[in-house]
């Protein structure tokens, strides 16, 4: 028996500042290289397929179709966002799922 490929699209969340997870809070802490205080969040989550794996948490490391997911949803995001600075974008693997996260802020 062979598997199929289940359609698949990307979720969007954005979290406001004032919202986000305290365990991300903490984990913006630790980051000093990069000013993510008063960011908003966009998360983009694409779940993997049964055959697929990342290979680690590094965006060059996920399957190419979820890079291109990825990146088609990043190009919606600053399009669809002319009013938004993007100060960093951080990955992670959770749970067969591979998760992008836009960290913004309204341009001043």
């Amino acid at each position: 028996m062979t598997s199929c490929e289940l359609p698949r699209q990307a979720e969007l969340a954005d979290t406001p500042h004032t919202m986000i997870d305290p365990a991300m809070r903490d984990q913006r802490e630790q980051i000093v290289t990069l000013d993510l205080a008063g960011c908003n969040v966009t998360y983009i989550n694409v779940p993997l397929q049964e055959h697929e794996k990342a290979g680690g948490q590094r965006f060059e490391q996920w399957p190419d179709a979820v890079r291109r997911i990825m990146e088609t949803e990043v190009s919606r995001f600053v399009d669809r966002n002319a009013g938004a600075t993007v100060k960093a974008v951080t990955t992670g693997v959770h749970d067969r799922q591979c998760v992008l996260a836009i960290h913004w802020r309204p341009k001043q």
